[in-house]
């Protein structure tokens, strides 16, 4: 595999995806407490104070939110004695589960988990086992970005979530049961710190936001004994995210002769990607996957496209296929294996040159109108990493795909940030649906909005390609390109 540098840091044409909103999912604090015995049956109906119940509906929707789970938030309030203290103290739990009656029949529920463990003793025993925990502390103003949220300007602590994979829309009633660990606190340190004791603990449920809001919090967790991470151990995949959606893909198109400006038609190389992250329970990421196409090739050079991405300073596996058309053969000496570390370069598309033949009498594939279209080859990879990954230390959408020209030796990134001193960039990332103008058209004929984008660096015009003159362009739309 050819080893290329790449500057990650380069700003990208990022195109907003839009979420299904989840305004009506407002974290509410419920009226049941767990209390001093560790004994906690939660109406999760049962909204505190004056605020209107939760219907089954608003259940529902706490659950598609937390993307299949029920996320509850725990007021830790124990015993400032020991090692236990005002600015750090915990519980462990023993059991817990959920319980909904759907048409008159008992759904039970008891996968959950939270944000760390603990080996722990049981009362009048020695041996330790795993048990998930709560860590809190006391007296600590909760300020999320909802002010209407039940949790905001609390002391609310830690998070619990149980998965639910059925609909609640039609529950009659769901209890939470939630029972505290008795801890062997002859044992000091770990068991005496994540006993129960002292008063209540509030329950409240809460949305997604608010919930990775007191996860990134970790109240308490700093000063608490042997606290174990499980979303640092955990592989197994729970969720998956596509980018740009699980039906589309963005268009990379490329211009190869930096850093003249040349014909600036933008098909030199024409690439469809989407790439999907798998997410563990707690939200960090075990596997990636994509796949594309090549699209168009309007180029004499030689060129290899590939992506650039990182995962912090976890490493992995990666594996690279690439499938001719007309039958869809894997190409065997185009498929890699490779292990990385931190950053990796995916080249997913080499020597395009001899990969893809024009038709006789043309230098180039899909480019030009007397031309008939034809369908370019398919790459997949995945990528199996060694450990979590932190979304934050990932690479974001729309990633880092990169051109490299073998016969100036240039590699071309693309963004707004890689730019030849004229101020034009020669890598954009665009919707599936935009189209490349025809061979030797300058994209600013093309799309003439584009004008406007790049001489504002980006910030104006950003729908510069919803736009165009149809009489420069071809009808390369995806229902021909995808295969």
């Amino acid at each position: 595999m050819r080893t290329y540098f790449i500057n990650l840091s380069a700003a990208l044409i990022c195109l907003t995806i839009a979420s299904p909103s989840a305004a009506s999912v407002v974290s509410k604090r419920l009226t049941d407490v767990i209390p001093a015995n560790g004994k906690g049956v939660i109406n999760v109906f049962d909204v505190s104070g004056n605020g209107q119940d939760l219907t089954s509906a608003d259940i529902e929707a706490f659950r598609q939110d937390n993307n299949g789970a029920l996320a509850f938030a725990i007021d830790v309030n124990e015993a400032a004695n020991g090692t236990e203290k005002a600015s750090s103290q915990g519980v462990s739990i023993a059991q817990l589960r959920l319980e909904a009656v759907i048409d008159g029949k008992i759904s039970t529920f008891t996968e959950y988990w939270t944000q760390t463990q603990s080996l722990l003793a049981t009362k009048g025993n020695t041996s330790r086992s795993t048990y998930f925990t709560l860590i809190g502390d006391t007296g600590s103003s909760r300020i999320t970005s909802n002010s209407t949220s039940g949790i905001y300007g609390s002391d609310f602590d830690a998070t619990v979530y149980v998965s639910v994979p059925q609909e609640l829309g039609q529950a009659t009633a769901i209890t939470l049961y939630i029972n505290f660990l008795d801890t062997n606190v002859q044992l000091g340190d770990p068991e005496a710190f994540y006993d129960y004791s002292n008063g209540y603990e509030d329950v409240a449920i809460v949305s997604a936001e608010d919930a990775a809001y007191l996860d990134q919090v970790a109240a308490g967790q700093q000063e608490a004994p042997l606290v174990i991470s499980p979303s640092d151990t955990d592989l197994s995949k729970a969720s998956t995210a596509y980018f740009p959606s699980a039906s589309g893909f963005y268009l990379s198109a490329f211009e190869d002769r930096f850093p003249s400006r040349g014909d600036y038609d933008f098909n030199d190389l024409v690439v469809a990607y989407r790439i999907a992250y798998g997410y563990n329970k707690y939200g960090k990421i075990v596997d990636v996957f994509g796949e594309g196409y090549l699209v168009a090739k309007g180029a004499l050079f030689d060129l290899d496209w590939g992506l650039a991405m990182t995962f912090g300073s976890v490493g992995g596996l990666a594996n690279t296929k690439v499938f001719a058309p007309n039958g869809g053969m894997m190409m065997s000496e185009l498929s890699q294996e490779s292990v990385f570390s931190g950053n990796i370069n995916l080249q997913l598309l080499s020597n395009t040159s001899e990969l893809w033949t024009p038709y006789e009498g043309s230098s180039f594939v899909n480019t030009e109108a007397a031309i008939p279209l034809t369908q370019g080859h398919k790459f997949q990879f995945s990528i199996q990493l060694d450990s979590p990954v932190d979304p934050s230390t990932a690479s974001t959408a729309p990633f880092s795909p990169y051109l490299y020209v073998h016969q100036t030796q240039q590699l071309i990134l693309s963004g707004m940030a890689f730019q030849n001193d004229q101020g034009y960039p020669f890598g954009l990332i665009m919707p599936e649906n935009w189209r490349p103008p025809t061979e030797q058209t300058d994209i600013g004929k093309a799309y003439p909005e584009l004008v406007t984008f790049i001489k504002s660096s980006g910030k104006s015009g950003r729908n510069w390609y919803d736009n165009s003159n149809n009489q420069v362009m071809l009808q390369l739309t995806p229902a021909y390109w995808k295969w």
